[in-house]
């Protein structure tokens, strides 16, 4: 939140300073001037839409109506940097906004986006499509010219402000002022939005895996532990969750507990049986890795070729860059505290289709590391209770040798 109120009172020291401006302009010409004034009104309505309480849409389409007002365009598209890709979040005066939200574009690419986000400075095009071969695509044909601002918040480059078909040929330097001012604007608003949501998402994360902790100490079975760790894993943003569980005396790896996965699926799952050496440290590789797991891309590993275990594929429905594809895995490895393979957590099919950032990553390494904890307390328990039978029998079986010698000495 400091970050966040630092940028408001940037953007209010701004919009004092072009007051001075307009207070000069009026002292050096004794007239009223009413083109900086108006400016002035619609940058205050820009800012008071950052603080209040409305969705991130509502603000952004509020901040982007007023913009209209200083430069004339025909529509414009805001869109987040990914880890690699710039992904339009939000939109104005698109004719068919379902169209256009989702949409990225590769970055680094061959795109002017690109461009405005390593420069971290504004980029006007006259006629993109002449140097960029995206327009030439039918949804952005139309564009004729196009202005892209970037948007940094704390110095940090979060995305752009993109607008299309501008009436002027050209923009002058007072109106890329303004653009940027808007365009800070923006920024603050999804600054503050992503700030909110991290917070709040955290908090419901925090507290999922605590009830899962709980469980530990409410002595239930390793079956109905690990059923709790996946339903878990699935509320933290998957629709789909397989707890691998490895037999080492075996080094046989099988299925017991998975959700979200269709019924013909479940059942050819939960009758495999896999192989800890062949078909699990092959996808454990280096360049998989990230923090403690593995992010298998579909565009890295052949499936079919590479991988020689029971493969359901899945319908290729893929969105596009920055977005999960269906070949895509993320596997969590479970180990004991001798650095022993218990396992393996398996999640599939991200709720926003999007890659899994480190932090949830790192939360369904949380989650992984709970089931490594049961699935060892338990194995320590049956060691425990298979080491007293054993006790038991030896017992018996010295008492009953007792017993026959003290019967044989008695009859001699």
């Amino acid at each position: 939140m400091k970050d966040s109120s630092k940028s408001k009172e940037q953007l209010i020291a701004e919009l004092d300073a072009l007051r001075r401006r307009v207070a000069s302009l009026e002292a050096d010409t004794g007239e009223h001037t009413d083109a900086p004034c108006r400016e002035t009104e619609l940058l205050l309505r820009a800012t008071t839409a950052i603080t209040e309480t409305l969705s991130l849409n509502e603000r952004l389409d509020r901040i982007l109506t007023q913009l209209e007002q200083v430069i004339t365009y025909e529509s414009a598209s805001v869109q987040l940097l990914r880890a690699d890709a710039l992904e339009i979040v939000s939109e104005h005066g698109w004719s068919k906004p379902e169209e256009i939200i989702g949409i990225c574009f590769p970055f680094p690419g061959d795109n002017p986006n690109t461009e405005v986000i390593q420069t971290r400075s504004p980029l006007f095009l006259q006629s993109p499509v002449e140097k960029y071969a995206i327009f030439t695509r039918e949804l952005f044909s139309h564009i004729k010219s196009w202005l892209g601002i970037p948007l940094i918040v704390q110095d940090k480059v979060i995305g752009l402000l993109s607008l299309d078909n501008l009436v002027s040929d050209d923009i002058s330097p007072e109106q890329m002022r303004l653009v940027n001012s808007f365009a800070k604007q923006v920024a603050v608003a999804i600054e503050n939005a992503q700030l909110f949501k991290k917070t709040q998402r955290q908090a419901d994360r925090l507290n999922q895996i605590l009830d899962i902790s709980a469980l530990l100490h409410r002595g239930l079975d390793l079956e109905t532990v690990l059923e709790e760790i996946v339903e878990g894993t699935l509320k933290i943003g998957f629709h789909a969750a397989l707890m691998n569980i490895y037999d080492p005396e075996t080094d046989r790896v099988t299925i017991p507990v998975m959700a979200g996965v269709p019924e013909k699926e479940h059942k050819i799952l939960s009758e495999a049986t896999y192989s800890w050496t062949d078909d699990f440290e092959i996808l454990m590789q280096e360049k998989f890795r990230v923090s403690r797991s593995y992010m298998i891309r579909h565009d890295e590993f052949d499936w079919e070729t590479e991988y020689q275990a029971v493969y359901v594929p899945a319908p290729i429905k893929y969105r596009g860059f920055g977005y999960w594809h269906p070949e895509d895995a993320l596997i969590v490895p479970m180990w004991d505290t001798q650095g022993n393979p218990l396992g393996v957590l398996w999640v599939d099919e991200p709720v926003d289709d999007r890659i899994p950032d480190l932090e949830t990553i790192r939360l369904v390494e949380a989650l992984a590391n709970q089931g490594a904890i049961a699935i060892e307390n338990a194995r320590l328990h049956e060691q425990i209770r298979r080491d007293a039978d054993t006790k038991e029998m030896l017992l018996r079986e010295v008492n009953h040798r007792v017993r026959n010698n003290l019967a044989s000495i008695i009859s001699m």
